[in-house]
């Protein structure tokens, strides 16, 4: 782990994160549909499975981040940082586009850089 000091700020540099293929759904990429019991009356249940590359330097997790727009800004969808390398967005909307970054988090709480950016767009009902 580098870090690079300035001012008292530190700013802390972990392995190269990728983030790769978002879900697969039954059509080819693009999202899981889970439907419902009912399936005349609900409309299908989306969500959206990231997985990425662990860092090669000592994290505590990941934090997940998505936004509307390519651009941001990025909104944390986990509370706290997941220990695992995937992570599953179950509060998608029919027919909207995504676009999720991860970053590592080490011990101390201080986060790498943005992963690469995932491209997900959600089904219509």
């Amino acid at each position: 782990m580098a870090r690079l000091a300035a001012r008292k700020w530190a700013v802390v540099t972990f392995g190269t994160l990728l983030l790769v293929g978002s879900a697969v759904s039954a059509s080819g990429w693009g999202h899981r549909s889970r439907l419902p019991q009912d399936r005349a009356t609900s409309p299908p249940v989306h969500s959206v499975d990231l997985k990425w590359t662990a860092s090669t330097s000592r994290v505590v997790g990941y934090n997940v981040y998505r936004s509307e727009k390519a651009s941001g800004p990025y909104v944390r969808l986990t509370s706290a940082p997941v220990s695992r390398t995937d992570y599953t967005d179950r509060t998608v909307q029919a027919g909207r586009t995504y676009f999720y970054r991860v970053r590592a988090v080490d011990n101390k709480g201080h986060e790498s850089s943005y992963s690469n950016q995932v491209k997900a767009e959600v089904p219509s009902p």
